[in-house]
């Protein structure tokens, strides 16, 4: 799908899909309905960069591992004891094959199931998904509007029966060691969303983040996620599981095994400062990023691919609270208890007007704006939680319009087609037209916080 049928379709979304939960799926309460109830078919994601030519960066030495011995972890085997937490799909029908649901050391019981032909999922507008997401290109797409890149074929590796994708570019510095920035999308998008929406591979070969007298540029990888039935309002499709909160290390939860992965083996080529690992994410991406550095900032990944490795600090754009039961009465166990403590520094930037994440709960309860987001989608609320009930000191909360213009606090008043643009807008100042680049404010943050 080009990059102007994407947009479109994620502005449909934003209008009429989270509405339309309730009469495509048969329920607003869970994503895993198992019957079909839409004609259309689809590969799953609706990433569609045009170019696989390879860049000629030294991302292209990571490429297709495979068989590693984390593909094997499916069980969580971790301090947090749930339930037949297995994450296999075979003969298992709904969002989950374990119970009870829900326990409140993990949230859910188990990992969310993948969408298949025998449990097909309901994605956004009623689209039927039965397949992995397509594989990304690692490329810009020839519709958009920013810099052409072509990072070459992602780096591959087997994990559970699947197969995981990522968009790697490491800079030449010269056999010097660079920070590493892990970018992971919002839901129904992809790891393509680095090159199309964002411009941070445009600035990954010249921003200091080593900071003074250290190389310049950074090693940057964007994830790409599953397609999965989900609990709540969002349509089943391409996301990443925050819900089977399994921050064991190492995890049950194949997303966070994923990342634990892709982090190990791009710091066993030697070309990662280990000191300056990084998250950001956008959206579901935000929620799993803060999830993630949560548990890898004091636990370390196993060290089943590389080198033992842990987050240093994390930069998420309109994601609040990854600790919160999904959006059903019948789930709310699922929600964290206690909820977990935490050091790890946290750049959080959002909007002051947005419907899908809002920007405090006064708005997330507002009739003209919020209330197609469940609870703990609140972003001011989330911050609060972090600062008082998880002990974290290091949070800094930034606040912009829709313009990209920094404000002090939320917006009175968001409609929901104002705040669905606002959502969809990174805030790098191209898409909503404002010229005011934050990704130097994030990147900044990062810089001035390497892990201690």
């Amino acid at each position: 799908m080009s990059f102007r049928a994407r947009a479109a379709l994620g502005l449909a979304f934003v209008i009429a899909g989270c509405h339309a939960t309730e009469t495509t799926s048969g329920s607003s309460s869970t994503g895993g309905t198992t019957g079909a109830t839409a004609s259309t078919t689809s590969a799953g994601s609706t990433s569609g960069a045009s170019s696989n030519a390879s860049s000629g960066s030294s991302s292209a030495s990571a490429t297709s591992t495979s068989g590693s011995s984390t593909g094997t972890s499916s069980s969580s085997g971790s301090s947090s004891g749930s339930t037949s937490t297995t994450s296999g799909t075979s003969g298992s029908t709904g969002a989950v094959a374990c119970s009870p649901t829900c326990t409140a050391a993990t949230g859910l019981c188990g990992p969310l199931l993948e969408c298949t032909p025998d449990n097909t999922c309901v994605g956004p507008l009623g689209v039927t998904i039965d397949s992995p997401p397509d594989i990304p290109d690692c490329a810009t797409d020839a519709g958009s509007t920013r810099p052409a890149f072509s990072d070459g074929p992602p780096l591959t590796w087997g994990d559970d029966g699947g197969t995981r994708y990522a968009c790697v570019h490491i800079p030449d510095a010269g056999g010097e060691q660079l920070p590493l920035v892990v970018f992971l999308h919002g839901s129904h998008g992809g790891a393509d969303d680095l090159y199309d929406y964002t411009s941070l591979r445009s600035k990954s070969d010249s921003y200091p983040l080593s900071g003074d007298g250290g190389p310049v540029g950074f090693a940057i990888a964007s994830l790409q996620g599953r397609n999965l039935h989900w609990e709540g309002q969002n349509p089943a499709g391409t996301h990443f599981d925050h819900l089977y909160r399994d921050l064991g290390s190492p995890s049950g939860n194949p997303d966070i095994r994923s990342v634990d992965r892709l982090i190990e083996t791009l710091a066993a080529t030697g070309k990662v400062d280990p000191a300056r690992i990084y998250v950001t994410g956008w959206s579901n991406g935000a929620f799993f990023a803060q999830e993630y550095a949560a548990a890898r900032f004091t636990t370390a990944t196993p060290g089943l691919d590389g080198p033992p490795s842990r987050i240093a600090a994390a930069a998420p754009y309109a994601g609040a609270d990854p600790f919160a039961a999904p959006d059903d009465a019948a789930l709310a166990s699922c929600a964290a208890n206690p909820y977990p403590q935490t050091d790890v520094p946290i750049f959080a930037i959002h909007r002051d007007c947005d419907a899908l994440v809002p920007c405090d709960a006064a708005q997330l309860a507002a009739p003209d704006g919020g209330t197609i987001a469940p609870p703990g989608y609140a972003v001011e609320t989330w911050l609060a939680t972090l600062g008082t009930t998880m002990g974290d000191a290091a949070v800094q909360d930034e606040i912009v319009d829709g313009s990209g213009v920094t404000v002090s606090a939320c917006a009175s008043s968001c409609g929901e087609i104002l705040g669905g643009l606002n959502h969809l807008h990174w805030p790098d100042g191209v898409a909503d037209r404002g010229g005011h680049d934050h990704e130097p404010e994030m990147l900044d943050f990062l810089r001035a916080h390497p892990h201690p």
